[in-house]
């Protein structure tokens, strides 16, 4: 938008900052919520990312603490064990 009405570098580069930071957010939320988040509210299993073995930010931290964690990730995750994790 800043970029079409010709906005200087300087306004062109705080709404870039401010996009960028947004969508951050608003993906770790959604990740969050992909594991935490109420089903009734969100639409989908909470298993689901998990499942399909999506390295979301709460994923990368729990691998990152080399702990439990990390071994459980290493086994198969199906629905029925799914919540081991």
């Amino acid at each position: 938008g800043s970029l079409l009405a010709n906005a200087d570098q300087q306004t062109q580069e705080y709404y870039y900052e401010l996009g960028k930071n947004i969508g951050l957010a608003f993906q770790i939320h959604d990740d969050i919520l992909g594991i935490w988040g109420n089903p009734e509210e969100t639409g989908k299993s909470t298993s689901t990312d998990l499942i399909a073995r999506k390295k979301s930010l709460p994923i990368l931290f729990g691998l990152a603490q080399n702990g439990e964690f990390s071994k459980l990730w290493e086994e198969n995750i199906s629905p029925e064990n799914v919540s081991i994790l």
